[in-house]
């Protein structure tokens, strides 16, 4: 138990860092554009598909 007790104080200091910017607004980003993709894309394709000179059957409907 006492070898395990420097390894703990390791962990828990290297866990206390805060992450940079960078790192920060890198994720932040790619959670943003997920989730913008996610959400608007369905409603971007039934935009779409109902503005089709073919119509919206034709071009595909509610199938992908």
């Amino acid at each position: 138990p006492a070898a395990a007790q420097p390894q703990r104080l390791r962990l828990s200091a290297a866990m206390s860092e805060k992450p940079s910017p960078f790192t920060l607004a890198l994720v932040a980003g790619g959670v943003a554009g997920t989730s913008v993709d996610v959400s608007l894309h369905p409603l971007d394709t039934l935009r779409t598909r109902l503005q089709s000179q073919e119509g919206f059957w034709k071009s595909g409907g509610f199938k992908g």
